[in-house]
């Protein structure tokens, strides 16, 4: 079963069933590594509310190349300490799209810096 991760009213990131995903991000539910049937883990991840089957959510005029559409970061988290972060994300509204793109900036820099990956990553509280 193929799922995608619900690109709008959803967690910045999904990480629960043996599935790590971003809004707009399709899972293949048989490529899971699981015990755990595959149609079972994609009932129980429809369940969450999280995702839609990956032939929902597109309508007869779109056009979907399968890659997500690509996100600016509104700045490069990388040369601040994740206090500065914090106070940033503070300051202004991000959409789920640009926090993973900083997220994702914060990755490929390679420092392993779990504080400020998290602090991306969080769902924003509104």
């Amino acid at each position: 079963m193929k799922l995608q991760h619900k690109p709008n009213d959803s967690p910045s990131t999904y990480d629960g069933h043996g599935v790590r995903t971003t809004p707009g991000e399709t899972v293949d539910t048989e490529e899971i590594d699981s015990d755990q049937d595959a149609d079972e883990i994609g009932e129980t991840l429809l369940e969450t509310g999280y995702f839609q089957r990956a032939d929902e959510g597109t309508d007869a005029n779109t056009v979907d190349d399968g890659a997500p559409d690509e996100v600016e970061p509104p700045f490069d988290p990388t040369g601040m300490t994740v206090a500065e972060i914090r106070e940033r994300l503070t300051d202004e509204d991000y959409t789920d799209a640009q926090l993973v793109a900083m997220a994702d900036v914060e990755r490929e820099d390679g420092d392993d810096r779990d504080g400020a990956i998290d602090l991306l990553s969080a769902s924003p509280e509104k």
